[in-house]
């Protein structure tokens, strides 16, 4: 693991649970998740990556971002999922982009299944897949 994946997972850890926790009990991402989340990558990427990767990953969280937006527009996501993809996604190496997208489709098809087994008919909260995948992809 690089200093910044170590310092990625420490720091997401305690977002994770604020992410899991709003997205549990009111299906709702908080700002303030999000807004940590923002403010450690920007430290993370100053103390850990090169200028040209910070800007690689900050225009693939813009891109996530903007196709999320899109699904929002139709529907078919929240608003707390768009905003908090665009924050998570820099966070993930570009070598790694594929198998985050693989795991957040994973965990997605998880939670899923626990939701209809649980007779659970809402809206799947989508901020935790997204999280578990980032974390995940840490440690590769």
């Amino acid at each position: 693991m690089t200093g910044f994946a170590v310092a990625a997972v420490l720091g997401l850890g305690p977002v994770g649970l604020c992410i899991a926790w709003g997205e549990i009990s009111r299906r709702d991402i908080a700002n303030i998740c999000v807004g940590v989340a923002a403010l450690l990558f920007a430290i993370l990427s100053i103390g850990f990556l090169p200028v040209s990767q910070i800007f690689t990953r900050f225009a693939a969280g813009l891109l996530a971002g903007s196709f999320l937006y899109v699904l929002w527009r139709l529907n078919r996501v929240g608003g707390g999922d768009v905003k908090l993809a665009t924050v998570l996604v820099p966070f993930v190496a570009p070598p790694l982009w594929g198998m985050g997208f693989v795991l957040v489709l994973i965990f997605s098809g998880l939670a899923l299944v626990g939701l209809r087994l649980a007779q659970d008919t809402r809206p799947l909260p989508f901020g935790i897949p997204l999280i578990l995948a980032v974390l995940t992809t840490q440690f590769l």
